[in-house]
């Protein structure tokens, strides 16, 4: 069964002679919407997207896991829907060359950071000690009850999109199989020999945690020790023409680049500088 025929009006030419057009003629007196419309109705009609997201019969098989899932309790953006065609377009090519697509699956991403920010300006919290005279575990509750806020926009969005992914089988970061998979994929790198290695890494300074060891943790899953270079805070004023270096503070908690610039005054930066470099 194909398309209204409003859309793609029947070319009349007779046998062994040539149509004069390339192409068939195109209705101009409908738009783009409606086009769309009725070519995600025809799928759903058909069963389109489920035969193809079911067809293990191929021989060859291409594997695909949704690599950088969305967080779901913010909404789909410009940006989502073009990075979400291309993976499309990416699968749909490998199907049409032949190949079943193995774990053609959605997923969410439920790390700390983004899901912590949300919540944060729902309770209109701006430092640490507010979260902990809230209670870590109700504030860890309410993270944990926002992450799915919008999973049905974002299936909407997926369908307008025509991204054939199956979210029924969707992989979610914070659920115990997930995290054990990955521990698994870091045991079986070792075991390999040369696979995993030890590493260090920059991560940025949060005002509201004010502790590089604490976000470490949460981000990069550890953080170095005291040895190493010594690290000096400099400050930047916007003052004058091109603005100048102040001599470096003996400050090295931090605290003194955090703070407020009063009203009216030109704005301040503070460097973190490695002096030995």
């Amino acid at each position: 069964m194909g398309l209204q025929n409003n859309i793609y009006p029947p070319t009349k030419f007779t046998i062994g002679q040539m149509s004069p057009a390339v192409y068939e003629p195109v209705n101009t007196s409908i738009g783009l919407n409606q086009i769309s419309r009725e070519v995600l109705d025809f799928w759903e009609r058909e069963g389109t997207v489920k035969r193809v997201l079911s067809d293990s019969s191929r021989p060859r098989v291409f594997s695909f896991l949704e690599g950088g899932p969305p967080t779901a309790n913010g909404r789909p953006h410009v940006g989502h829907a073009m990075t979400r065609t291309i993976k499309d377009i990416v699968l749909r090519y490998k199907y049409m060359q032949g190949y079943s697509i193995s774990r053609r699956y959605a997923g969410w991403d439920c790390h700390g950071l983004p899901v912590e920010l949300e919540a944060e300006k729902h309770f209109g919290f701006k430092v640490k000690k507010e979260i902990e005279d809230f209670g870590i575990e109700k504030f860890n509750s309410y993270c944990r009850e926002s992450i799915f806020r919008y999973v049905d926009e974002w299936e909407q969005v997926d369908r307008l999109l025509g991204f054939w992914i199956d979210h029924s089988k969707a992989y979610v970061t914070l659920r115990n199989e997930y995290i054990e998979s990955e521990w698994w994929a870091l045991k079986n790198l070792y075991s390999r020999g040369g696979l995993l290695v030890k590493d260090f890494k920059i991560v940025p300074y949060c005002p509201q945690v004010r502790d590089f060891a604490e976000l470490a943790r949460g981000i990069a899953g550890g953080v170095r020790g005291g040895q190493g270079p010594p690290l000096s805070i400099c400050e930047v004023s916007g003052q004058g023409p091109g603005g100048h270096l102040l001599p470096c503070l003996d400050d090295h908690s931090m605290d003194a680049s955090l703070e407020r610039v009063p009203g009216g005054q030109p704005p301040r930066l503070r460097l973190l500088l490695n002096i030995g470099w």
